[in-house]
């Protein structure tokens, strides 16, 4: 059986790991960081297809991952759950419509300009997977372990170090890969976030263009967000938490009772052209770059590594 190396441990490290292990292969990850401490901890991770509109690959990698989360719905200790999404814009051109090939069919309808707040144009109401990561990805951690996958903690700063141990090595390093690949094509992209008490029954709500959303979890309503390219300080900025937090108390007056409670900033990895393919001559795979879509897109990727492995 071909023995499998994974660096990193996001949620394209630990999806492809599971996708690997359900195949029955042999998984070791090695990442300098582990859950809490990754950049997926810090997501909202709402399924979304999030500026990824001009790359065919990810309809069918969004749509992957879509029924992926459908599938571990039935064990809440997942902390996956299907909630509404509200999506509105302040324009119904094309741009702001991309989405809609990338749901399924008769997940979506438009909604009446009564049922959404300010002033917006037009919106849908969307049924999405929410996977709260302060549960999800412990519990693909302890999935995987009890899988018999090996976690090593370690920073990988040159393939040679794990090529020749193992059949396959699989680089889920994110923004890592500007090092471990010497590629400067992929960039921080900034989002700071503010966090209030926990809001049962409000609708994820989203509003692309700015961005801003609100995300309602257990531990705590996430509201965001910022999209700042080339921006490596994860340090968050008062002035910018404030007006995140005056835009969401304006457009929902309820939450005007709700204090800030903390703040955080997280970097996206984004590359122009999400990169999901073999190393010419070598067996090492590449999947990183996927900005805010990683939680959206990871499943689907996943699948495609396992198609190249297999053959």
């Amino acid at each position: 059986m071909k023995s499998i190396a994974i660096i990193g441990s996001g949620i394209c490290g630990l999806s492809t790991a599971y996708t690997l292990v359900e195949k029955g292969y042999p998984v070791t990850i090695y990442a300098k960081d582990f859950p809490p401490e990754t950049t997926s901890n810090r997501a909202a991770a709402f399924w979304f297809p999030y500026h990824i509109e001009n790359d065919l690959r990810c309809i069918r990698w969004s749509q992957a991952s879509y029924h992926k989360y459908l599938s571990l719905l039935d064990n809440p200790a997942t902390g996956v759950s299907m909630r509404e999404l509200q999506k509105v814009t302040k324009s119904s051109d094309a741009p702001a419509t991309y989405w809609k090939d990338f749901i399924p069919a008769g997940s979506c309808r438009l909604m009446d300009k009564t049922e959404f707040p300010g002033e917006f144009q037009e919106g849908y109401t969307i049924q999405v997977p929410l996977m709260e990561t302060q549960i999800f990805l412990f519990w693909l951690m302890d999935f995987l372990s009890q899988k018999g996958v090996k976690f090593v903690k370690d920073e990988i700063k040159e393939f040679s170090e794990l090529i020749a141990k193992y059949s396959w090595v699989i680089n889920c390093t994110g923004l890592g890969s500007r090092e471990l690949c010497h590629d400067q094509s992929i960039y921080p992209i900034r989002g700071q976030v503010a966090l209030m008490a926990p809001q049962k029954h409000m609708p994820i709500f989203l509003y692309e263009e700015q961005p801003f959303y609100i995300v309602p979890r257990k531990d705590a309503t996430i509201i965001g967000g910022t999209f700042e390219e080339n921006v490596w300080d994860t340090t968050p900025e008062t002035a910018t938490v404030q007006r995140l937090y005056q835009q969401a108390t304006d457009l929902f007056p309820q939450l005007a009772d709700c204090p800030v409670t903390g703040s955080w900033a997280g970097l996206r990895p984004y590359r122009k052209v999400i990169r999901v393919e073999q190393e010419a001559g070598q067996n090492i795979i590449h999947n990183y770059g996927h900005g805010g879509s990683g939680f959206t897109l990871a499943w689907g990727c996943a699948e495609d590594i396992a198609f190249m492995i297999s053959n």
